[in-house]
């Protein structure tokens, strides 16, 4: 389960980042660790939009997602194929995109606690530690990160890397502004494509969850 969520909120979390910070900007995030760049972020807090650039290893762009908090949607770029696909993130929020009634979710809360004050990258940011709990119809899970927020602009400059147990991610070359508004637009010689049945993703986690493997 823990794993389970620990994705959706890495799937999430540049999405909802719309939703918390309070400036538009451009920003590029690192590993603090290698300095290798793992993604190029875009958000327009006029428009409620944001769009995420994955960047693989040898520095080229691995997916594109443009993130809608109005519509609660994700867009996933191919721009290999010139096709996209439209997924509603509230059916991932809530477990129902899974398919599978133990893992729903029935709550979910997070709590932010002020632990400081400290320079981040020359960015004055405040230190946040970070408590979320998730209760599903068959258990729960729960977590904790820290957070560098660059105030009163509400931008993450550096955050715990979940995926990466002990690294940390940091945001670099912030430039506060509008984006261009096509950056967080379909392409119009884009086709659209059936987004992936979960609920075979859903089947596996939960006979995981069951310990029938």
């Amino acid at each position: 389960m823990k794993k389970l969520f620990a994705l959706v909120i890495a799937f999430l979390g540049f999405g909802l980042t719309v939703v918390s910070a309070q400036s538009s900007y451009y920003g590029e995030t690192f590993e603090k660790e290698t300095g290798v760049m793992r993604s190029r972020t875009w958000v327009s807090i006029s428009k409620m939009k944001s769009r995420l650039e994955h960047i693989g290893k040898d520095g080229k762009i691995t997916s594109v997602t443009i993130f809608d908090m109005n519509t609660l949607t994700s867009c996933n770029l191919d721009l290999d194929k010139k096709t996209y696909q439209i997924m509603d993130m509230k059916t991932l929020i809530d477990g129902t995109a899974l398919g599978v009634e133990s893992l729903k979710v029935v709550d979910s809360t997070t709590e932010r606690t002020v632990l400081g004050k400290e320079i981040i990258e020359g960015y004055d940011c405040t230190h946040y530690g970070v408590s979320t709990v998730t209760t599903t119809q068959g258990g729960g899970d729960s977590g904790q990160y820290d957070e560098w927020v660059w105030e009163p602009h509400g931008i993450t400059i550096q955050i715990t890397d979940e995926m990466r147990f002990g690294n940390y991610l940091v945001t670099k070359n912030i430039n506060l502004g509008e984006p261009p508004a096509n950056l967080l637009e379909i392409p119009e010689d884009f086709t659209e494509v059936k987004a992936p049945d979960l609920s075979e993703l859903g089947a596996m986690l939960e006979l995981f969850q069951s310990g029938k493997n």
